[in-house]
C-alpha cells in the first residue's frame, strides 16, 4: 500500500548555498508553488508518472523558479546542499565536521522575480526541461 499527500500538504521548504546563505518556502503564502504544481501535474499527467515521482519532479521544477542568493550562486532544495569544500551534494561522513553542518540562521522568503517575468510558454519549458532532467536522471533507478 502506498499513500500520497493531498496537494499543498508540504510544509516550509528550506533552500540553501554552500555559503551559508538561506531561503524559504512556505506554500500557503508563495503562489509560485501553486503555479508550479498546476503546470507539473498537467505536464507529467501525460509522463504517467506516479504520485511519488510527480512530488520528485515538483521539488526539481520549483528549484527552478527561485531566485539566485544575493551572492549570485543558485540555491539548492535542503538535502541538496553542495559541500562548500569540494561541491559534492552526497555526504559521506556524518561525524564532526569543519565547516560546521548547523549554522542558526533566519532565512528570508524566496523570491521569483525571474520566473514572474517570463510568459507562460517559457514557464511551461521550464516545467518541461525539469521534467526531462529528471527523468534521465532517474531512469538508472
Amino acid at each position: 500500500m502506498s499513500y500520497a499527500l493531498p496537494s499543498h500538504a508540504y510544509g516550509p521548504t528550506l533552500f540553501a548555498t554552500g555559503r551559508d546563505e538561506v531561503a524559504v518556502s512556505f506554500p500557503d503564502r508563495d503562489p509560485v508553488w501553486s503555479e508550479v504544481s498546476a503546470l507539473v501535474d498537467a505536464t507529467t499527467a501525460a509522463v504517467g508518472l506516479t504520485e511519488s515521482e510527480k512530488a520528485e519532479v515538483f521539488e526539481d521544477a520549483f528549484a527552478h523558479t527561485v531566485d539566485p542568493a544575493p551572492s549570485g550562486v543558485t540555491f539548492s532544495p535542503w538535502g541538496k546542499i553542495p559541500c562548500p569544500r569540494c561541491a559534492a551534494i552526497q555526504r559521506s561522513y556524518f561525524g564532526p565536521s569543519d565547516p560546521p553542518r548547523f549554522v542558526e540562521l533566519q532565512p528570508a522568503d524566496v523570491t521569483h522575480k525571474r520566473w514572474s517575468r517570463l510568459p507562460s510558454a517559457a514557464k511551461q519549458r521550464v516545467i518541461d526541461t525539469a521534467i526531462q532532467d529528471w527523468v534521465r536522471r532517474t531512469s538508472s533507478r
